[in-house]
């Protein structure tokens, strides 16, 4: 059910970006809103097996809508009011909010499932309604508007996919970014709820754990300003990679103190990573093309957990999640270090 979300959400995030760049960000998130407060709103009444399917492939397509729409809104915006160099610390306390919420909903969440298992899945929806509702006080921003025809839209795809490899330098960043992220996603996804358990913690406990680890990866994100403003970008990039890359390998060897200061240090990496990843895509990207490349990038961040999904849970059960993290934590290492290799090689050759 969630590799068939995985699917629907991937393979749509492309086309649903060019609707927002050409329709214009506040349609495009009325309707995301709507298609999640569907879908979740059938999964909260779902009798049996094909229902649940319904549900999370409305919700995939709503979840694809607004994926990288809301951050070129978010742009737009403040580059239309010519405020755009504050959109990292904008984005910043965005996360801490985005994060936050869900850290608190999933304490309650458990407990309202105890008294109702359908409960949590109506107040979700019910969440999502709001949304939708508010979408409707919105104010479109006027920059690079498009007029919307089967032709615009397939020029829009194209181009939007052309403006991560424009250049050398920036193909060489989205290399090394989609290197982090393919893994990240099944970490996030996957593999981090699995060493929980698998470090000792309850299922009654993961609740309050993530909840923790939520609070303390958006605080953490709030840092992205301050890097984005005094790193290098491709500095930073490697060194967050490396720093998931390590905690992953640690996995087999560590008890439940270690294991839960990995998660969160790999949590909150991640966390600072994704903000450095938009502020990256929203500075060099037309606005024209904003919400259909950082949709691109999404849809090809997510292929690896797409296509593995049901071989990393089986390899899981095999032969632990533990070995599974090592074994993606040192493939990640070294993908970061070839590709550290090639970029020192680039950087001698200009010099």
């Amino acid at each position: 059910m969630e590799t068939t979300m995985g699917i629907i959400w991937s393979i749509s995030e492309v086309p649903t970006g060019a609707v927002a760049d050409l329709l214009g960000k506040k349609p495009t998130l009325f309707l995301a809103f709507l298609l999640q407060a569907l879908g979740i709103g059938f999964l909260a009444s779902a009798q049996q097996y094909n229902h649940l399917l319904i549900g999370v492939s409305i919700a995939g397509l709503g979840g694809a809508l607004s994926s990288g729409t809301i951050e070129a809104l978010v742009y737009d915006t403040l580059k239309q009011w010519k405020k755009e160099k504050t959109y990292s610390t904008v984005l910043a306390r965005m996360t801490f909010l985005q994060l936050a919420t869900p850290a608190a909903a999933s304490i309650i969440g458990g407990y309202l499932y105890t008294i109702y298992p359908r409960l949590p899945f109506i107040l979700h929806a019910s969440m999502y309604a709001i949304g939708t509702i508010l979408t409707l006080f919105l104010t479109e921003p006027l920059i690079d508007s498009i007029k919307f025809s089967l032709k615009n839209f397939l020029s829009q795809t194209t181009k939007g996919m052309q403006q991560l490899f424009v250049s050398d330098d920036i193909r060489t960043q989205t290399i090394v970014l989609l290197s982090i992220g393919g893994i990240v996603v099944i970490f996030e996804e996957m593999l981090n709820n699995f060493l929980g358990v698998e470090f000792g913690y309850k299922e009654h406990e993961l609740g309050v754990i993530w909840a923790i680890i939520s609070i303390i990866g958006a605080l953490a994100a709030q840092s992205s300003p301050w890097i984005h403003k005094n790193l290098k970008l491709k500095r930073a990039y490697i060194i967050l990679g490396c720093i998931i890359a390590i905690t992953a390998i640690m996995s087999p060897w560590i008890g439940i103190i270690l294991g839960s200061i990995t998660i969160v240090i790999r949590y909150a990496s991640a966390m600072i990573l994704g903000n450095l990843t938009s502020i990256a895509i929203n500075e060099r990207t037309p606005s024209a093309y904003r919400a259909t490349t950082l949709s691109t990038f999404n849809m090809i961040k997510g292929i690896p957990y797409v296509l593995l999904a049901w071989i990393v849970g089986s390899a899981a059960d095999i032969y632990t999640a533990r070995i599974i993290a090592c074994i993606l934590g040192g493939i990640l290492l070294l993908l970061l270090m070839f590709q550290s290799s090639l970029l020192f090689m680039k950087r001698d050759k200009h010099h």
